[in-house]
């Protein structure tokens, strides 16, 4: 698969990363069967958050049963720095990690949040601190808000964003991608199949199932384990590459 690069901060991995939402839908050992299989496929990015449940210990389960190494990218929702720092140490025991590659503030949704973040006392102050003492690689935010983003990245405190991006929701496409690229600000793309909904469709396709919502659960309502949803089946995942949207010159990681 072919690799980008995360603007400034020089990570590289394969363009589709592994989103750590629904393996919290499923047992911890589907969960766990579910990374290894993405690794193995090649995937070599993963992304969870402190908000997704059991998500970064079974994560870290996984990582425990395979020597394939994989880029680590969570979140925490505390805006304060003391905060952020508890939620930064439980996340290197759940994903029994040393270090964390991308620490992001999460889902930061207004301009008053994003003040909150980044005051003196801020979630941004504790990553900071986190990042000198060697626990955690670079620094992002994650955001719904295009306006919001348009402004972090002109303040350039943050080293990667997260935006919603598909064909459903193309608009950051026109806004906020350019500038990011343009600012050498990494770009994460969450719901590029839009949390399932044209992930349903092609799986449809190439199982013969009904064209339904849902991803893991749409499989296990036609009779298949949570695998194929990561390319068990070439020609399902050849349509998922072929149906992507252009992503700013390759620049763009989709999760």
């Amino acid at each position: 698969m072919k690799k980008v690069v995360l603007g400034k901060t020089g990570i590289e991995s394969v363009r589709f990363g592994f989103g750590g939402i629904p393996i919290q839908r499923v047992s911890e050992k589907q969960a766990v069967e579910v990374v290894l299989h993405a690794l193995e496929m090649g995937m070599d990015f993963i992304d969870t958050s402190r908000m997704y449940s059991n998500s970064e210990s079974r994560i870290g389960k996984a990582l425990r049963e395979t020597d394939k190494k994989a880029i680590l990218a969570t979140k925490s929702f505390s805006r304060s720095a003391d905060g952020i720092q508890e939620d930064i140490e439980t996340s290197l025991k759940e994903l029994q990690l040393e270090y964390i590659d991308i620490y992001q503030c999460h889902a930061v949704g207004n301009e008053e949040e994003y003040r909150r973040v980044t005051a003196s006392d801020g979630a941004l102050s504790g990553l900071l601190k986190a990042k000198e003492q060697g626990i955690i690689g670079h620094i992002g935010i994650t955001s719904h808000s295009l306006d919001l983003l348009e402004n972090v990245i002109d303040d350039g405190l943050f080293e990667t964003i997260m935006i919603c991006y598909s064909f459903l929701e193309p608009a950051a496409g026109e806004r906020v991608i350019p500038k990011a690229v343009e600012k050498g600000v990494g770009i994460l793309a969450m719901k590029p199949l839009s949390g399932g909904v044209i992930t349903a469709q092609l799986v449809g396709r190439a199982l013969g199932g009904e064209l339904r919502h849902g991803g893991v659960e749409f499989l296990h309502e036609i009779g298949h384990e949570p695998a194929p949803l990561l390319c068990c089946h070439r020609k399902m995942w050849e349509s998922i590459v072929a149906a992507r949207p252009a992503c700013a010159n390759g620049r763009t990681l989709q999760i």
